[in-house]
């Protein structure tokens, strides 16, 4: 009788988790979507292994990359927020590229904001790219067909 007891509990510890983490998981997008509104782009990072603490940096910047806010996420327990990390606030978004962390960024914080803003130098260069090949193309519009 005590296994059985034993075993209810744990599930029902296990399901009152993953609700909890739902509610965080909410929480975590609807909070990035309000940082949306504060710059051109945003982008979420993450640096940590399954089996460490991670912690994820968020970043958003304007259309000259510099950055106007940035937030960090990390903590043991669902009940983990968003935090402001000031020490960013005005860096240009090629800093992060530095081995370095700014002053008050620990390593593990400065790499989850590096892995945010390769996201952003990706698409970056991905556009560049594709605006590259439209140039390219002939432009047959004018052309008349016989």
């Amino acid at each position: 009788m005590n296994i059985r007891i034993l075993f209810l509990a744990l599930a029902f510890v296990w399901m009152l988790q993953l609700v909890l983490s739902l509610l965080q998981t909410k929480r975590f997008h609807k909070e990035v979507a309000e940082l949306r509104k504060n710059g051109a782009m945003t982008s979420v990072g993450v640096s940590g292994r399954n089996w460490t603490l991670k912690v994820y940096g968020v970043l958003v910047v304007n259309e000259a990359r510099t950055i106007v806010r940035a937030q960090r996420l990390s903590g043991f327990t669902v009940f983990a927020g968003l935090r402001e990390v000031p020490a960013l606030v005005g860096t240009s978004l090629e800093r992060l590229e530095q081995q370095t962390p700014v002053s008050g960024v620990s390593k593990k914080l400065w790499a989850a904001f590096q892995n945010a803003a390769g996201f952003i130098t990706r698409h970056d260069q991905r556009v560049a790219e594709e605006a590259d090949e439209h140039e390219t193309e002939p432009d047959v519009a004018g052309l008349a067909t016989e």
